[in-house]
């Protein structure tokens, strides 16, 4: 590939919210769906000067040269799919996200932390929103230009696999609806632990059972603890979840099982853990969903054994549906 600009440059990275439920829904008719997808990134990109770097799937990786160009595009990418006539139970909503940074160039395409900086921010966006890092926003905030759009400060986010946080901004327009933020959301703290209860006595002679469960998250996606009542699972559980939490961008989250008496109000009780509020017509495994699939967590389910049937249902629900979640479980079996 010849042509592609270099130094300083803006990549822009784009996927379609929930496919996986689209390719469900639609069957056969998901090809056609995803090419008029394709199309209308396409006349976007081109129309904006833009470089079409990879394509994956639903997924684009495009870069530009200037920082306008790149976000303009993405208001006209959301535009286009917005007003296109989709099927009724296959609405494309696809996510964006904008970074600004250095381009090193590799053979056909490019590497470094600032491709990967945007690939993170893209992961954090929801369906119809476009998300913009701070160097974005100070490139296009120093051209002091009317450009139709404002960029409104969502706050910072810890992206998987980067040190330090970063402040996003979300794009907002005439025709874009405001997509609330996945912090305002669930108002999950970055990393960090959230709702184990404080140790009162010190947890001595077991660091051999934790990194080994440690070590089984890092290799596997749901991971079970079992043994008898007493024997110290839930213990056990609470140590791991602090050792690995700084893997998980959005931390790592207790959702104790041991008081529900009825299988179906599991997944309302992993909502209410989460902080997850109520949505008119969707169940609550599809909110909680809905929200995992945006953010990178560890979730602890303690005391399964009773439950066991429907905590596995919404496990495999999960997991299916959120690439970057990991399931810690306890159960007496």
């Amino acid at each position: 590939m010849s042509g592609l600009p270099d130094g300083v440059v803006t990549f822009l990275f784009s996927d379609i919210e929930g496919s996986t439920r689209l390719v469900k829904a639609l069957r056969e008719r998901y090809p056609q769906v995803l090419a008029e997808h394709r199309r209308l990134i396409r006349a976007a990109v081109a129309a904006h000067g833009g470089h079409e770097v990879d394509t994956q799937g639903d997924a684009f990786f495009v870069v530009f040269g200037g920082a306008t160009q790149a976000v303009v595009c993405a208001l006209e990418v959301q535009h286009a799919l917005a007003a296109h006539p989709w099927p009724a139970e296959g609405q494309v909503r696809v996510r964006i996200g904008v970074h600004t940074g250095q381009a090193v160039l590799a053979g056909d395409g490019y590497t470094g932390v600032a491709v990967h900086r945007a690939a993170r921010i893209c992961a954090m966006a929801r369906g119809g929103q476009v998300l913009i890092s701070q160097a974005t926003q100070a490139v296009i905030e120093d051209q002091e230009e009317e450009l139709g759009f404002t960029l409104v400060d969502v706050g910072e986010y810890r992206l998987k696999g980067l040190d330090r946080p970063v402040r996003l901004f979300e794009l907002a327009a005439a025709g874009l609806d405001p997509v609330r933020s996945a912090q305002a959301e669930t108002a999950t703290a970055a990393g960090g632990v959230h709702g184990f209860p404080a140790a009162l006595t010190s947890f001595i002679g077991r660091a051999g059972p934790v990194g080994d469960v440690a070590r089984l998250l890092e290799q596997h996606r749901l991971v079970t603890v079992t043994g008898p009542g007493g024997s110290g699972k839930t213990r056990l559980a609470g140590e791991v979840a602090k050792q690995v939490a700084g893997r998980f961008a959005d931390g790592a989250w207790l959702v104790e099982l041991a008081p529900v008496a009825d299988p179906a109000q599991v997944a309302a009780v992993v909502a209410a853990a989460l902080r997850i509020r109520d949505q008119p017509g969707i169940p609550p495994g599809d909110a909680v969903a809905r929200v995992l699939s945006r953010q990178q967590v560890l979730l602890v389910l303690d005391n399964c054994e009773h439950v066991i049937g429907a905590a596995a249902a919404l496990c495999a629900g999960l997991l299916a549906a959120c690439d970057d979640l990991r399931i810690l479980a306890t159960s007496r079996d």
